[in-house]
């Protein structure tokens, strides 16, 4: 596994940037104490161009499985944006640094990751993280992400935003995994949103759904295997013309099969 990270342990991000307004994700993954896996999600923009900037995650105490960190905006270019991830104990004042995690240029083609470096597209089984968008199905329509042909996909959260239309019923979405256009698994989202509301699911390795914020429900999903002839896709019962899914973003592990 990784570093072992204590009760008072953070993760520090330093940003130095050529470009202002450029956001930039990070995934935290930690192994729980009970042996699950808690998946932790941020977003923060970055400052004035050539200054310092840091940024501080709270991590929850566990095992350190993996950090990674990919561009949100077109605004990053090669070479454009320099990342220090390092973790840190102590009270900040007068924090130890455990180690630095990673330290590189960042931009749309070359995310950060640890452990180890994210780039090893032209390797084969070799896994790497990785975290990719899917595009809006539009009003009405359910959406299906397909990996690229010869790889193979372990997704490990999902998360998307459900807004509905003012016809009365009530919506329960769901993920479905199919292989040569046969269902195989199904992954229930948990609580159901009525009419004229709006709620963004996150499908992650938690145990068991709850929903934790207003708006916001955790629901469970064990590590899933996609092989590049499978897919993944919503199912929202009651789904409405009017309704849409919005803003869907798919993080997880790809390794690069041999042609």
């Amino acid at each position: 596994m990784g570093h072992i990270v204590g009760v008072s342990d953070r993760i520090v991000f330093s940003t130095w940037s050529l470009v202002s307004g450029a956001t930039l994700r990070v995934f935290i993954s930690v192994l729980r104490p009970n042996h699950t896996v808690e998946l932790q999600s941020f977003v923060f923009t970055l400052g004035s161009t050539g200054a310092l900037q840091n940024n501080t995650f709270i991590v929850p105490e566990g095992d350190l499985v993996s950090v990674c960190c990919f561009v949100e905006s077109a605004a990053v270019v090669a070479g454009s944006v320099l990342v220090q991830a390092r973790l840190e104990r102590g009270v900040i004042t007068a924090a130890q640094v455990i180690t630095v995690l990673f330290r590189d240029f960042i931009s749309t083609d070359h995310p950060l990751s640890f452990p180890g470096s994210s780039v090893v597209a032209h390797h084969h089984d070799v896994p790497n993280f990785f975290y990719t968008t899917v595009a809006d199905p539009g009003a009405g329509n359910q959406f299906t992400f397909t990996p690229p042909a010869n790889t193979r996909s372990v997704i490990l959260g999902v998360r998307f935003t459900l807004t509905n239309s003012a016809t009365v019923t009530t919506r329960y979405p769901s993920l479905t995994f199919s292989q040569g256009g046969v269902v195989r698994i199904g992954f229930f989202g948990g609580g159901g949103v009525g009419a004229s509301l709006s709620a963004i699911y996150n499908f992650v390795n938690v145990g068991a759904y709850n929903t934790v914020l207003l708006g916001q429900t955790m629901a469970c999903f064990p590590p899933l295997e996609l092989p590049s002839d499978g897919s993944l896709s919503s199912v929202v019962a009651n789904m409405q013309v009017g309704d849409a899914i919005t803003l869907i973003q798919i993080y997880g592990q790809r390794m690069v099969m041999p042609d």
